[in-house]
C-alpha cells in the first residue's frame, strides 16, 4: 500500500540549483536536471516560475490498486 511519503518521494524533482550574481545587479542561475539537462536563468522571476511547475505524476503500475 503506497504511503503519502511514498507518493512524495516518487513526485519529487531532483536537480543541482547553482545561483551567482555575475556584476552587481545581475542575476545568474543554472539548473542540472538528473538526465544531465542544463537550464540557465538570467532572470529570477523566471526560475521561480521553473521551479514552481508541479511535476509529473508517476508513472501508473500494472496491477489492482
Amino acid at each position: 500500500m503506497d504511503t503519502p511519503q511514498d507518493a512524495a518521494r516518487a513526485a519529487s524533482r531532483q536537480f543541482l540549483l547553482t545561483v551567482w550574481c555575475p556584476r552587481p545587479g545581475e542575476f545568474a542561475a543554472r539548473v542540472v536536471l538528473a538526465d544531465g539537462t542544463l537550464r540557465d536563468f538570467d532572470n529570477p522571476f523566471e526560475l521561480l516560475r521553473f521551479l514552481a511547475r508541479p511535476t509529473p505524476p508517476p508513472a501508473p503500475t500494472p496491477g489492482l490498486r
